[in-house]
């Protein structure tokens, strides 16, 4: 196999809580996150081998919520990627937070490891729908968290927005992109709410509890907001991805052009170049996928040998 680039996509999976609309793997024992990361680190160095990456051309760290990772841990890691890949971390390094992790502290040290891309997860500015959202931020938090970041000059500002949470029409809606783009991010992502089967929203909305959403006002509403950010200069490049003109996210846009990209941790998703161009989804277990890095260690060192594998 001919070495090739590849986006890296780490998966945290701390989180204090799972959110009401969340069905991403995730877990809330804090005890396990440095054997966590610690071996996240060895699946980063036994899979660019065994998938023939010569070198990562993005960093994204999501979750999870990573940035509710102690900041030297998270250090670790990206010293540890920094390594396996060359010396040198690639130019774009992202990590998705919410706004009660930022702090003086936590920011210098993420500056310092190499973290230049913040994904900050606000989802609303309104309190009565982050609490109906099950979030654990208050708008208090998210303005405190946003004068924090602006105050580091060196980080390029993604937002993330859900439309259509629970109690948002239009003007509220609307009333969040315009507060959004009013602290000049470079990056807004606006995303439609989706009612993931299992989650808490997902039961609300069968039950007819707590929502209320049309489909067709919802529609309008995005048509909408996506003009709205056209107008303040975020011209959108992927489906839920609007950008300043330069600011465009090196890593979404791999998967936007289906470029190969490495997920690792548990739950990640591993996607090759032709011919084995498919998706490939880790296992949604902290344990067997733990387990799993074992029985590939092994057999990379020729002890046994896995059929499909080597």
């Amino acid at each position: 196999m001919i070495p090739y680039p590849a986006a890296l996509y780490v998966h945290i999976p701390f989180c204090l809580s799972k959110c009401d609309y969340c069905d991403f793997f995730s877990i809330t024992d804090y005890t396990r996150q440095t054997d966590t990361i610690q071996n996240i680190v060895r699946q980063i160095q036994e899979d660019r081998l065994l998938y023939g990456i010569s070198h990562f051309s993005s960093v994204y760290i999501g979750g999870g919520t990573p940035g509710s990772v102690s900041p030297e841990l998270i250090s670790f890691l990206l010293n540890s990627i920094a390594s396996i890949n060359g010396g040198n971390l690639p130019s774009e390094v992202t990590m998705e937070c919410n706004p009660g992790n930022v702090s003086v502290t936590s920011l210098e040290i993420w500056q310092n490891c190499g973290i230049n891309r913040i994904s900050l997860g606000i989802q609303t500015f309104r309190d009565e729908s982050l609490k109906k959202a099950g979030r654990q931020s208050s708008s208090r938090q998210i303005y405190k968290a946003l004068d924090l970041i602006k105050s580091h000059p060196g980080f390029n500002l993604s937002l993330d927005l859900i439309q259509g949470l629970p109690g948002m029409g239009r003007e509220e809606q609307l009333a969040d992109i315009e507060k959004a783009a009013s602290f000049k991010p470079d990056h807004i992502s606006w995303y439609s709410l989706t009612l993931e089967k299992g989650t808490v929203l997902a039961e609300c909305w069968k039950e007819r509890q707590n929502l209320d959403i049309a489909p067709e006002v919802e529609e309008q509403i995005w048509k909408e907001g996506c003009l709205a950010l056209e107008k303040k200069g975020y011209h959108r490049y992927e489906i839920s991805n609007f950008a300043k003109p330069g600011r465009e996210s090196i890593h979404n846009s791999s998967y936007w052009h289906m470029s190969p990209y490495l997920g690792v941790g548990p739950g990640a998703v591993f996607y090759g170049p032709e011919p084995g161009g498919e998706k490939s989804k880790g296992i949604e277990s902290v344990m067997m996928w733990k387990n799993s890095l074992k029985a590939l260690s092994i057999a990379m060192t020729g002890k046994i040998r896995i059929p499909g594998i080597l």
